[in-house]
């Protein structure tokens, strides 16, 4: 397993709706494969439901992350 060393860090995102946006651009427009997600943050419900939108449009499986 390979890990890319750049990540896209989740830990000072609080907005959901601004998270969603981020993430959406992020994976989709700049190609980031690695995203920091933590318990802790409290944000996992917005990442794993942003994670299932970008996965219904096919571009993108699950297994690219």
């Amino acid at each position: 397993m390979e890990l890319p060393q750049l990540g896209f860090g989740t830990n000072d995102a609080k907005d959901p709706v601004k998270l969603n946006a981020a993430l959406h651009y992020a994976i989709e427009e700049c190609g980031v494969r690695h995203i920091d997600c933590a318990w802790a943050y409290f944000n996992q419900k917005v990442v794993g439901e942003t994670l299932k939108e970008i996965f219904a449009k096919g571009k993108i499986k699950r297994e690219d992350l």
